[in-house]
């Protein structure tokens, strides 16, 4: 049994000895010292593997990654369940009570509400981070989060937002890494797509299962912004446990 771990760890080791020689021989060969200072390890460890964005061209061919319709109406789904119960169950109080309020049911009034706060707290948390849409804009030769669109300029002279409103003329170049995140009961590989900016520091634009999409995404993306693209999928995966 102890031969049987020890041999296992021993291949362990190799494999991962191996990913990290492979992975430092394609470093070497990056001509571009500002990719090639820049790390290739996953920037959001354990996300989502869920395909929440897709990529619109609109009418001044600008490149939006924008919320999928199916997250729109979850969201909705999420807020509305625990508002409307809590409705039914204070209309059920007050129908029960024939429309007059005594100073006893206000605890049975605010379980509902506190309960449904609760439960709303999970939906803001999703809603928060996954509700937003990222746009390069090539009227502006912005990249910024479109929640800032309306205050672009004014926000642009703020510290705050140098590192969540970007000149497009900041971007060395595009990158492609991946993860194999390992779960209690299941596991799955993920995908980013990054820049590599002009200081060697990097922005994540898109992550998800989707391999071939994000290849699709960078290509475009890499074309309209006169970039390359480094995809080390297939040289080195970074675990996650």
């Amino acid at each position: 049994m102890f031969e049987f771990v020890k041999t296992f760890m021993e291949d362990i080791a190799k494999q991962a000895q191996e990913k990290q020689e492979k992975l430092n021989n394609y470093l070497s060969s990056i001509d571009d010292e500002i990719v090639k200072n820049s790390s290739f390890l996953p920037l959001k460890r354990g996300w989502t593997n869920i395909k929440s964005h897709d990529l619109i061209i609109d009418n001044n061919w600008n490149y939006l990654f924008q919320v999928k319709w199916f997250f729109l109406i979850l969201f909705l789904i999420m807020f509305s369940v625990p508002i409307i119960m809590t409705l039914i169950i204070i209309g059920g109080e007050l129908y029960n009570s024939n429309f007059q309020i005594h100073s006893d049911m206000v605890g049975e009034f605010l379980w509902p509400i506190i309960i449904s706060i609760i439960s709303l707290f999970p939906a803001g948390t999703l809603f928060y981070f996954l509700y937003r849409s990222y746009l390069f804009d090539f009227q502006s030769w912005y990249f910024y989060d479109t929640r800032y669109a309306k205050k672009l300029f004014e926000l642009i002279q703020n510290e705050k937002y140098k590192d969540k409103i970007i000149s497009l003329n900041e971007i060395e170049a595009l990158q492609v890494v991946s993860e194999r995140v390992h779960g209690k009961n299941t596991s799955y590989t993920s995908y980013e797509l990054n820049m590599i900016l002009k200081n060697s520091s990097r922005v994540n634009i898109i992550d998800h299962w989707n391999l071939e999409e994000i290849r699709k995404n960078a290509s475009e993306l890499a074309n309209k912004l006169w970039v390359k693209v480094y995809d080390i999928t297939e040289i080195y995966v970074e675990n996650f446990y």
